[in-house]
């Protein structure tokens, strides 16, 4: 151990031996293990067998291995036995303890500072014998000791440390050295405290910035007032307090005996004897110091004590520190016995044992608790395991690559190592969103709100969350935000609601914040008993997608490459403006007191949105509570425990912006509104946010530039609270309308699409951009017709099936094709999607009845406004092709087509309802085949009734194409090597925008 000096500052920052320890550990067993002793209380060791009881009491859980650290928590001789020598017993006792013990720390107990004959209590003789800086003795100071160790694997002394811990002697005994009247109370002085905080401080910004570092404290007296002790009716002889009343009564005989203040100090003297009676004052510094255990002696009681506390400031997380009393080893008492702590530093947690003597109905069977253990650097233990992992699948990827190196990978190994030793947080993608082409051990699947809000000071903020993982991890913590993701949206509205819940258990609020937290789990509490008998999602019906992204990353919950299929969503309740007005339709099971409940929940949901945090730059307003941008970007500690955000003396002295905490659940979170949009994106000067999610933030971020543009400056209604409208939802057509073609030498209407007519468009549609086709024409040369789609019975092996049957609308009028046989049909439609969304149906009828149904020219396209939508799409009748030869079921495969576009209104007009639906078909066989694979003829009711609120996963939707890259050019497979392969299909998606203009997206989407 070593006297908490200068010079032992300045060697710990350098992370070298001696001052600095380091201990190798086993894979299997990540364990540093602390035994304790209290209350010895032997004058001669040798003679007294502490030897021999030591070895007997630790072998029930050292198996057979040596100790890290033996801590002695003082009283290791007997009270007032001060004698010449002590010392040199103890201290040979001690070295015989090896090799079952590598290091001894000890802090002195009230009885081991009694003075010999010579004058010198015996720690202060004991001390040269175990400190390993002895000659700063020299200068009397009032300093703790420390012993500070690296724990890292074995054998791997190139890996970053697992943990590193550092165990902290402070000496309780410092009253009784300044005052001979004072004894057995304990106090800890400012300077020892001092002392240890520079210490901690030290570690955490240099050889632990980036590894946990756990805090251990070891003092002798009680941290708390733990004994049960009576107030005595007289004062006991003996003792300095009974000699303090002697002397007073004769120095003042006229008093009559002994005073009343005299009496007083000697009730509050013994009823205080064995605590730290600055006690309350040393848990504020062990809060402070992040320590997450105190042992201690002097106390003849078998339990764990764990300690939370909560400072009444708003924002304020309670912190816990668990106390753990040693038993007395001495064996004259019932509850004596030994302790040992074992730090799991791979957990994080700490295995507190106790192995004590024979009891009196039988033997003694060893007891342990745990306890988790809080580190004192910006590393969690979580954060730890993570980045184990993932440089460990790194290393094995590139291992396993060989000679074929992995497309980006070496560039995302850097960029992890860099990210780690400046941010200390694990990277799971790139900065820019990509990752290398690696493929996934998993894949899932996530809902994504979407939801804006309009400041009142100008501009928007977008809703993210710092929320709870939706999958329990031992792997890695969140610690970062993200937009709100769920599987359903009952689960979304628990998620919610448990968050703020969270909030009132995390930290202090004020009353009228509290009060909007009540309205809102009550609020939620009722829309979820809605239909929590029916087991119906809750406002499924509500959601409405607007976009899916799937890309691949690592995952912070279990470490593996993971694939998500990430579904940008937005939910009507919260975007649509307020409605107050009887709902058409409303009948006694929905009375006006029920309607006017849901209007009250609705409010209190919208009170809670609007109170929820905001982020903000410096001298920004917010409505509701403000957190500083600076708290989340590098050096604060908005989202975890950060050293370098405190300031002063001490941590609870703190620059107010750098360390104000971001509560758990929604935050509101700034939109760039500059020019330059995405170089203002304030998420990107956030470290936990570009380490954790900088694809799904690059992916949203492009996403909204790209609609406010089409927009022509403003977000689309439907993604900003309360500006969707409740009315004026009809779909009306805007500017000119398009023909089918354009006769030679004539011109078509002008307007700001790509094209003059259908014919025109299709042959502009390309390969979507980014892969190896970008550019080319799927189209070119082949024959755009006029068409009929048909829902047939058709012949079948064993009678008949129902199909979908193409006609050419140019050789046979609307009328006489039902009646056509289906040798007169260009071909067969084959699905290609195996689901519909319900949204998608009812939004294929309004366009039909207010739109389609009414034009001249069925085979032409238009472009339409709905409701308040300040951007119009253009809306086409449906797309078909002709397959490739690939996908052919029988030899006349030109006569199979597939539906590229529109398979909503194919459902639900051609199929559902029957309507001879005109449609536009590209005849000819295409260039490429489509990204995905058709289905059956006969299988159009499989999807027909597969009707859904929102999209299944990839594998539900439809089967993608597979790519054989041997069968490409090497610029294509280099082009394609740069993305996953299970994301190569995407290189024959049809472009259709690139001729017809803005399509909006899949049915039911707002795009």
């Amino acid at each position: 151990m070593w006297l908490v000096d200068d010079g032992f500052l300045r060697g710990v920052a350098s992370g070298e031996s001696p001052w600095v320890r380091t201990v190798e550990v086993p894979r299997d067993r990540p364990y540093f293990d602390i035994e304790a002793v209290a209350d010895v209380r032997q004058d001669r060791p040798g003679e007294g067998g502490f030897l021999e009881r030591f070895r007997r009491l630790r072998r029930p859980f050292n198996e057979g291995r040596p100790c890290h650290l033996l801590v002695s928590c003082g009283d290791l001789v007997p009270a007032r036995s001060a004698r010449p020598g002590q010392d040199e017993d103890w201290g040979e006792e001690f070295a015989r303890l090896r090799p079952s013990v590598s290091e001894v720390l000890a802090v002195p107990g009230n009885h081991d500072i009694a003075r010999d004959p010579g004058g010198a209590h015996f720690h202060r003789r004991l001390l040269p014998r175990l400190l390993a800086n002895a000659e700063v003795l020299d200068e009397p100071r009032d300093l703790p000791v420390a012993s500070v160790t690296r724990v890292r694997f074995a054998g791997e002394e190139a890996a970053e440390p697992l943990a590193h811990v550092v165990v902290i002697g402070f000496d309780s005994t410092t009253a009784e050295h300044a005052n001979h009247f004072i004894e057995d109370h304990g106090q800890i002085g400012r300077e020892q405290t001092a002392a240890s905080l520079e210490l901690v401080r030290t570690l955490a910004r240099t050889i632990a910035g980036n590894t946990p570092l756990y805090v251990i404290g070891v003092a002798h007296h009680h941290l708390l007032a733990s004994q049960d002790r009576a107030f005595p009716a007289r004062v006991a002889r003996g003792g300095l307090e009974s000699r303090a009343a002697t002397l007073e009564c004769r120095e003042n005989p006229a008093a009559g005996g002994v005073s009343a203040l005299c009496r007083t100090n000697h009730m509050i003297a013994t009823t205080t004897a064995g605590d730290l009676v600055d006690g309350p004052t040393f848990l504020a510094h062990c809060r402070d110091l992040r320590m997450s255990l105190v042992l201690h002696a002097h106390m003849h009681r078998r339990e764990v004590a764990t300690l939370s506390t909560a400072a009444l400031a708003p924002g304020e997380r309670p912190t816990g520190i668990t106390v753990v009393a040693c038993p007395p080893f001495a064996p004259d008492l019932r509850s004596s016995g030994m302790a040992r702590v074992r730090v799991n530093v791979w957990k994080g947690e700490a295995e507190v044992a106790f192995s004590h003597d024979d009891e009196f109905d039988g033997p003694s069977r060893p007891i342990q608790v745990v306890r988790p253990l809080v580190s004192a650097s910006r590393v969690t233990p979580a954060e730890r395991r993570l980045h184990e992992t993932v440089t460990g699948l790194l290393a094995d990827s590139a291992r396993t690559a060989g000679a074929s190196p992995v497309a980006g990978l070496s560039e995302f190994t850097a960029h992890v190592a860099r990210t780690w030793e400046e941010t200390g947080y694990v990277a799971l993608c790139n900065p820019d969103g990509s990752f290398p082409a690696l493929p996934a051990a998993r894949r899932t699947t996530y809902f994504l709100l979407l939801l804006l809000r309009e400041r009142v000071t100008g501009g928007h903020d977008i809703l993210l969350n710092n929320h709870t993982p939706l999958r329990p991890s031992q792997i890695g913590d969140w610690e970062s935000l993200l937009l709100p993701a769920f599987k359903n949206v009952r689960a979304l509205l628990e998620h919610l609601r448990d968050d703020v819940l969270r909030q009132v258990v995390d930290q202090a609020e004020d009353l009228e914040k509290a009060a909007h937290v009540r309205a809102f789990e009550e609020a939620a509490g009722r829309i979820l008993d809605e239909r929590g008998s029916t087991g119906e999602d809750t406002w499924a019906d509500q959601l409405r997608e607007v976009a899916t992204f799937t890309k691949r990353k690592i995952s912070p919950t279990t470490g593996h490459v993971t694939e998500y299929e990430y579904q940008l969503v937005t939910l009507l309740p919260l975007v649509r403006r307020p409605d107050r007005e009887p709902r058409a339709g409303s009948t006694e099971a929905d009375p006006d007191a029920r309607r006017e409940q849901r209007h009250r929940d609705f409010d209190a949901i919208m009170d809670w949105l609007n109170e929820l945090p905001s982020v903000r730059r410096h001298g920004d307003r917010a409505r509701g509570a403000r957190i500083p941008i600076e708290a989340l970007r590098p050096g604060g500690s908005g989202m975890r425990w950060e050293p370098a955000g405190t300031s002063g003396d001490r941590p609870r002295v703190r620059a107010a912006d750098t360390v104000h905490r971001v509560p758990p659940g929604g935050v509101w979170f700034p939109v760039p509104d500059g020019d330059d949009e995405r170089d203002d994106s304030l998420w990107r000067q956030c470290p936990s946010i570009v380490a954790r999610n900088a694809d799904v933030m690059t992916w949203v971020e492009d996403d909204l530039i790209r609609r406010r543009t089409l927009a022509g400056g403003s977000f689309p209604p439907e993604l900003v609270v309360g500006k969707l409208g409740t009315g004026g939802n009809r779909i009306r057509v805007v500017g000119p309308r398009f023909p089918f073609e354009v006769p030679p030498g004539g011109r078509g209407p002008a307007a700001d699409v790509p094209s003059t007519c259908t014919v025109d468009a299709i042959a502009k549609v390309r390969y979507v951009d980014g892969y190896d086709l970008e550019g080319q024409h799927p189209y070119a040369g082949l024959e755009t017709k006029r068409v009929f789609l048909v829902r047939q019975e058709v012949p079948a092996w064993r009678g008949t099936r129902q199909v979908l049957l193409v006609f050419d609308a140019d050789a046979f009028d609307r009328g006489v094709v039902p009646r056509l046989r289906a040798d007169a049909a260009l071909g067969v439609l084959r699905p290609v999607q195996r689901y519909v969304l319900r949204a998608g149906l009812e939004r294929a009828n309004e366009l039909y009845e207010q739109v389609l149904g009414g034009l001249d020219d069925e085979w032409g396209f238009v472009r339409v406004r709905k409701g308040d939508a300040p951007k119009p799409v253009t809306v086409t009748p449906p797309v078909i092709e002709n397959l490739h030869p690939d996908d052919w079921e029988d030899e006349r495969g030109n006569g199979e087509f597939i539906v590229c576009d529109g398979n909503h209104r194919v459902v639900e007009l051609a199929w559902n309802q029957r309507i001879v639906l005109p449609a536009i078909a590209v005849v000819g066989e295409p260039g490429q085949p489509y990204y995905a694979r058709p289905f059956s003829r006969y299988e159009w009711s499989h999807t027909a009734e597969n009707v859904r609120d929102r999209s299944p996963d990839q594998a539900s939707k439809y089967a993608v194409r597979k790519v054989d890259l041997e069968t490409l050019t090497p610029s294509a497979r280099e082009r394609l090597s740069h993305y996953p392969a299970s994301e190569h299909y995407r290189r024959y998606y049809r472009d259709l925008t690139a001729g017809f203009g803005y399509l909006g997206g899949q049915g039911g989407r707002y795009v």
